[in-house]
């Protein structure tokens, strides 16, 4: 997963070449949490967390405990943002799996995710399926922002890799919004994994 924040410069802005992709974007309202008529003003430094954790393929419950004992430990080092890998909550070779352990956006594991952010005072991000709201048949490989005043937002992957040992189109569609959040500790966009190789989805971002 990777993470952009406009003047943050502990985070890599990768650059790759000019895609040929002639795929249609939609940027997502940017939700603020103050009054649009008076904009935040940026920290000039934050504290950032990768929490790269062994997730338990499968096992939910298993992994947020694994979240939480990072989280709580990040928070105590000082962390205002902790950040998790991609499907962090049920972990990533899940094939026909996937379609039993995927959820709504927000539903329960997000609920213990707000919980989390709301007694340590931190935003964290984690990746995890998405069940689609219209129909059971379409799951997304997400990212979800929460924060201590609960659920921000969510960036559904755009770029799935088909190739070698990945199979993710054939279990997950491709988002088609970019994702940009008005937080506490700045503006945060997220885009996740093989995204970072066109260049687009980092400038609507």
């Amino acid at each position: 997963m990777a993470l952009h924040r406009t003047q943050e410069t502990r985070i890599i802005n990768v650059k790759s070449g000019i895609s040929n992709s002639r795929k249609r974007f939609q940027t997502l309202p940017r939700p603020l949490l103050t009054s649009q008529k008076k904009r935040r003003k940026m920290k000039e430094k934050i504290n950032i967390a990768l929490a790269q954790i062994s997730c338990k393929r499968g096992d939910k419950e298993a992994n947020l405990k694994k979240i939480e004992a990072k989280v709580v430990k990040a928070r105590e080092q000082g962390a205002e943002l902790v950040v998790f890998p991609e499907l962090s909550l049920t972990g990533y070779v899940l094939r026909d799996q996937l379609y039993e352990v995927a959820e709504n956006i927000p539903g329960p594991s997000v609920n213990t995710l707000e919980k989390l952010a709301k007694q340590n005072k931190v935003y964290i991000i984690v990746g995890m399926p998405e069940l689609s709201e219209k129909t059971k048949a379409t799951i997304y490989n997400t990212a979800v922002l929460i924060g201590p005043e609960g659920y921000i937002g969510k960036y559904r992957k755009m770029y799935l890799p088909t190739h070698s040992v990945f199979e993710e189109k054939r279990y997950f569609r491709p988002g088609y919004q970019a994702a940009a959040f008005d937080t506490e500790i700045g503006k945060l966009g997220i885009i996740i994994c093989y995204d970072v190789f066109f260049p687009e989805v980092s400038r609507l971002t």
